[in-house]
């Protein structure tokens, strides 16, 4: 299950020849009601690809993520609020995923090279990408990167055992694990350096976990979890959202920088994946229902609890989309796949717009 909610973006599939020019693209966007929501979204496909997945938003209202070429080839790109798409890959990638952005625009992800060890990069506003590995002859998976030019992230082998990293604006690089880990996931990272996330110990048990900048560690489980806890985001005041498994249903918990922890759920579904949670508070994710287990639906929950579901409308069924952000100003990014719609690309970017 760890794998489940670590490897669910197309990382394994990265594979294909390298693109090493930076190229400007014309986005095809449109926008429709927002249902069950009362706003509206834009959604947009990189020019000629039929997979455009979105990963990551900024307070600014850009957007990252991945797309394939003609020939199944995985590049990055970034989405300009003006639907001004610019792609990029690291030198030698055969495979590019960018993970995330920060208010500064600079873009923090992994790249497969040609032997197929992963790496990671940061691209920076002017274009310029740098590379990096936690740790030498190993992967390396980026989680996140905040507005001090700070990123978190897990080394390790894809089928192994990963231990957490953090590095610095000044490109050093510490590892650290929770007490009695044997496999960590590190999921965010706020702008004071508190990191999130979530790690396996023992008896197979995975907690979620909070690491201090300076360090410190606190472990923790949902209230009601059977043997699953991860965090899977923290704002800058220490509020953490993650996801807790009952019985083989993932829910969702809000945690208070002082340790309250409020479970969640959004009503009849049988899975509620929280994604992201914004300065505020608000938590933005996805959730599947018990009779509808092939779609998948965003939802958003203020601080008050109340939930709000929605999906692309407007243009034909969308039987899956995926919240993966959500910035101060209430704006939500993610991706949503449709295979009976032709007018479009299979999957497609949304951005929610007041």
């Amino acid at each position: 299950m760890f794998a489940q909610f670590r490897d669910w973006r197309p990382l394994n599939h990265l594979a294909g020849a390298a693109v090493l020019a930076v190229i400007a693209l014309a986005v095809a966007g449109s926008e429709s009601a927002l249902a069950g929501g009362g706003g509206k979204f834009v959604t947009f496909g990189v020019s000629g690809a039929q997979i455009t997945y979105v990963f990551g938003g900024n307070n600014k209202g850009f957007v990252t993520g991945q797309y394939t070429d003609s020939a199944g080839v995985f590049h990055g790109y970034v989405r300009a609020p003006d639907g001004t798409i610019t792609s990029f890959d690291p030198t030698g990638s055969v495979g590019t995923l960018p993970y995330c952005i920060n208010d500064g625009n600079t873009i923090a992800g992994n790249y497969i090279d040609v032997q197929g060890v992963k790496h990671g990069f940061l691209r920076s506003a002017d274009g310029t990408i740098a590379v990096f590995d936690a740790a030498p002859s190993t992967d390396t998976f980026v989680s996140s990167i905040n507005d001090k030019g700070v990123v978190t992230g897990v080394f390790g082998p894809s089928d192994g055992e990963h231990h957490g990293f953090v590095r610095a604006a000044d490109s050093t690089i510490t590892e650290f694990d929770p007490s009695g880990s044997i496999d960590t996931n590190v999921a965010s990272i706020n702008g004071k350096g508190e990191i999130a996330g979530a790690y396996v110990d023992g008896n197979r048990e995975t907690h979620g976990f909070v690491r201090a900048a300076a360090g410190t560690i606190t472990g923790f489980d949902a209230p009601d979890a059977l043997d699953f806890t991860s965090a899977v985001s923290v704002n800058d005041s220490g509020v953490v959202a993650g996801i807790w498994d009952d019985e083989g249903e993932e829910q969702g918990f809000v945690r208070a920088a002082d340790g309250t922890i409020t479970e969640f759920e959004v009503p009849k579904a049988m899975y509620t994946i929280a994604s992201s949670i914004n300065q505020q508070g608000v938590v933005a994710g996805s959730y599947v229902l018990d009779k509808n287990i092939g779609y998948m639906k965003g939802f958003v929950r203020n601080t008050v609890g109340t939930i709000r579901t929605f999906a692309p409308r407007g243009e034909g069924p969308y039987p899956f989309a995926q919240a993966v952000s959500i910035n101060r100003n209430g704006s939500i990014a993610g991706w949503y796949a449709n295979d009976k719609n032709v007018k479009h690309p299979i999957v497609r970017g949304f951005i929610s717009v007041k």
